[in-house]
């Protein structure tokens, strides 16, 4: 890059994902010296992000149920995943206000996946 005195010991890294809106100057020869391509995980690894997220929360999900809602959601971010998890989770406190103890259920995942991913088709389409 442009503008260092010295440049020794200086390693920078860009990320994207949105590479067809990047500026040409960045992608011209001798900016960035590689390009290493991430694909976006299958539903086996869907389903081991969403295990993670759910495994700090009380739930009684099921792994089919699981199975189900990464599937669905392939085409969604981590992120989002993480969204899908925190619905569910405010669902399943204002069901059972008053409880002392608050289980996430499958109803829970599947509505808020559902949603999760008829607002991505929205956005999307338009």
């Amino acid at each position: 890059m442009d503008g260092f005195e010295n440049s020794e010991g200086i390693i920078v890294i860009g990320a994207t994902n949105q590479q067809d809106k990047m500026d040409e100057a960045l992608l011209r020869p001798g900016r960035f010296d590689w390009k290493i391509e991430v694909n976006l995980p299958d539903a086996e690894e869907w389903a081991v992000i969403f295990k993670l997220k759910l495994e700090s929360r009380k739930n009684k999900i099921t792994d089919e149920e699981i199975k189900w809602c990464a599937e669905l959601s392939q085409f969604l971010s981590g992120s989002e995943i993480e969204v899908i998890v925190n619905e569910a989770a405010s669902s399943a406190i204002w069901e059972s206000m008053g409880e002392h103890t608050v289980f996430l259920q499958d109803t829970h995942l599947n509505a808020a996946t559902v949603k999760a991913v008829e607002e991505k088709k929205k956005f999307i389409q338009n």
